[in-house]
């Protein structure tokens, strides 16, 4: 969509009118300067075969019929794709690259824990300007009224995903989970679906098999790496969790033995009376026993 200005605007004759003239369906596609996805700034930069891919795409839109052939292949329509069609194949799919895991070929990102987190169109969406929060409010408003919402941005990520589908580049797995409702009965909640990108994908892009294979490799390695540190990690924290459970036991065994010792020293005097009762009665009987010994009478000279 771009705006210009004109002398008569073909309604009022008002002198340096603004016109919007619109391209590709609406969409504010303009064929000799496509919206590209671009790496942003702020991100951390993928793997150079990432890289690479990503810049190829600007190829495949500007000579289609040289580039990712199998888009075309796969068309029943024996013309050209439209441009607006292959600069939202060109986008979608940078989108899938930069967020593509090489060690599994999966669109998402693995979380610290090691689970993968997919992600579905609105993410794709968002993430290339097509919709924002704006009209998930409006989708939200027209359910609430009972209409149909408008779905801006997702019926086009939708449809590159169909093409790239078609074409062999994805392999998409629809997920779902059963949910109970207040009356116990079940629901089904869809889940963002698991998206692959094929190795063929690359090499239509021309990139060689054994390059793309060791950038897989040293993937599966940091992979490893990563998981491997997270789960000493969680082992770490694991024991030091048992340490301050043992910690906090062993002061409470000591308070309560702190406290029976306090109460000893009663008990404990009168053990010793007891025991020097015992020894003056001992002491008692032996003189008692002296005195009532009869003396012995001594013998006459």
């Amino acid at each position: 969509m771009i705006t210009i200005k004109t002398d008569f605007d073909g309604v009022g004759g008002i002198f340096g009118a603004e016109q919007v003239i619109h391209f590709g369906n609406r969409c504010g596609h303009i064929s000799d300067s496509p919206r590209l996805y671009l790496i942003p700034d702020s991100y951390k930069l993928p793997p150079n075969v990432i890289q690479y891919a990503i810049a190829k795409l600007k190829d495949f839109y500007n000579a289609p019929e040289r580039w990712l052939k199998k888009l075309s292949l796969a068309r029943t329509s024996s013309r050209q794709e439209r441009s607006e069609a292959r600069e939202a194949d060109c986008a979608v799919a940078g989108i899938l690259l930069q967020y593509l895991d090489l060690s599994t070929m999966r669109f998402g990102i693995f979380q610290n824990n090691g689970n993968f987190t997919s992600f579905d169109m609105r993410f794709i969406a968002k993430k290339l300007g097509w919709r924002n929060d704006a009209d998930e409010a409006e989708d939200r408003e027209a359910l609430r009224r009972g209409e149909e919402p408008r779905h801006r941005g997702l019926k086009r990520v939708q449809r590159a995903l169909e093409r790239l589908n078609k074409a062999g580049y994805i392999t998409t797995h629809t997920r779902c989970k059963v949910v109970r409702g207040e009356g116990g009965e079940a629901k089904h909640l869809g889940l963002a679906a698991v998206r692959c990108l094929s190795v063929q994908f690359f090499y239509d892009l021309g990139i060689r098999p054994e390059e793309l294979k060791k950038k897989r490799d040293e993937a599966v390695k940091r992979l490893k790496a990563r998981l491997k540190k997270e789960a000493e990690a969680k082992i770490a924290d694991e024991r030091k969790a048992y340490d301050a459970i043992v910690r906090k036991l062993n002061l409470e065994r000591k308070q309560r033995n702190k406290i029976h010792n306090t109460a000893r020293p009663f008990s404990a005097m009168l053990g010793l009376q007891e025991k020097s009762k015992t020894i003056a009665e001992q002491s008692l009987e032996s003189i008692r026993a002296m005195l009532n010994r009869s003396p012995q009478k001594q013998p006459d000279g």
